[in-house]
């Protein structure tokens, strides 16, 4: 998926996703809207292994790939990639492994807007290496020996308290 940022699909916060049979496709995933209004909304009913059930499936869709590792390296070549996706990834990571952020996610809600002010990626490298659990080379996720697999992150970030 790394080479192919250009079939996926620019959501309207900047992000890339779901494989489109057109390019740049700039609309909202319905499913993931829905969802995340009622966790906002603090819905009894996210609590329940149904919805964690129906994160799991949404976010498959979602994210375009089932490689996490590939994903989260395409972000930066999103036309609307700017600072705060940057911070926001990195934060993201930090909770999926801490189950701790420096933000909420209404506060990152707010904060997120495409951009077209680009900016260089220069992805926290001690934290992307940590989390990915590679000490060689960062552009070898390929040797990555964890959290590759999109489902395990999932898992792994819905099983942090607050991880929806």
């Amino acid at each position: 998926m790394a080479n192919n940022a250009e079939v996926l699909r620019q959501y309207p916060r900047g992000f890339l996703g779901t494989n489109v049979d057109s390019a740049g496709i700039d609309t909202a995933n319905v499913a993931v809207e829905t969802l995340y209004a009622q966790y906002i909304k603090n819905n009894i009913a996210t609590c329940t292994p149904e919805f964690r059930h129906s994160i799991l499936k949404v976010a498959l869709n979602a994210f375009g790939t089932k490689d996490f590792s590939d994903w989260f390296l395409t972000q930066p070549k999103s036309p609307s990639y700017g600072d705060m996706h940057e911070r926001f990834l990195i934060d993201t990571l930090r909770f999926i492994e801490t189950g701790r952020r420096d933000l909420s996610l209404e506060s990152w809600s707010i904060l997120l807007k495409k951009t077209t002010e680009r900016v260089s990626s220069k992805l926290n490298v001690k934290i992307t290496r940590d989390f990915f659990g590679i000490y060689n080379d960062l552009a070898s996720l390929s040797k990555a020996e964890r959290n590759v697999q999109l489902t395990d992150v999932i898992q792994n970030w819905c099983s942090q308290p607050g991880g929806l």
